[in-house]
């Protein structure tokens, strides 16, 4: 019996150890200002700070040029922003390696669309910061890396997506359907 319940423990506590081995997901913390450090500040075309009428999402690619929404736990990471920041928390992002070097965006969106690419396909108001790279945190590195912070990021903007013709074009329009009025008349 004593056989037994010795066999069982190891196991129990082999099964901890190798458990601990399997932490993937790189750490980033998805906040883009702490204290009085900015980080990245988000505003609308007159140069407003975006509110809460506006979601922030993140994005992760290998490349500047290959960014997707980054997902943790199976879910898109977004959040509210809050005078033009956004004060959320660290992520162990699906698909991330700890430890490598990825890029990253934040893209910004009314918040009466599901997602960016939802607001962009409708015309609505989006915007995306330039591309940055970090190195991305984890648990498994040694010694353990806490989560990568977005930090030195220049202000973006947020605009609408219409598309408004200049007047020239439009003048060019006016003076086509005149004459094809006066044309008629003839």
């Amino acid at each position: 019996m004593k056989k037994l319940v010795l066999v069982l423990a190891s196991a129990i506590v082999a099964v901890g150890v190798m458990a601990q081995g399997t932490d993937t997901g790189g750490l980033v913390n998805f906040v883009t200002k702490s204290g009085s450090k900015i980080n990245i500040k988000a505003v609308d075309s007159t140069g407003a700070a975006l509110g809460d009428t506006y979601m922030g999402g993140l994005f992760v690619g290998a490349a500047a040029d290959s960014l997707a929404p980054a997902v943790s736990a199976g879910a898109p990471v977004q959040a509210l922003f809050d005078g033009g920041y956004i004060y959320d928390k660290a992520y162990k992002l699906d698909g991330v390696a700890q430890g490598a070097s990825y890029f990253f965006a934040i893209a910004a969106w009314d918040k009466q669309y599901a997602n960016y690419q939802a607001a962009k396909d409708a015309g609505g108001s989006v915007g995306m910061s330039t591309a940055f790279a970090r190195t991305t945190g984890g648990n498994d590195l040694t010694p353990p890396g806490t989560a990568t912070r977005l930090e030195s990021v220049q202000t973006f903007a947020v605009s609408t997506g219409v598309i408004i013709p200049e007047p020239s074009v439009l003048a060019l329009g006016l003076l086509g359907m005149g004459a094809f009025l006066l044309r008629r008349r003839s």
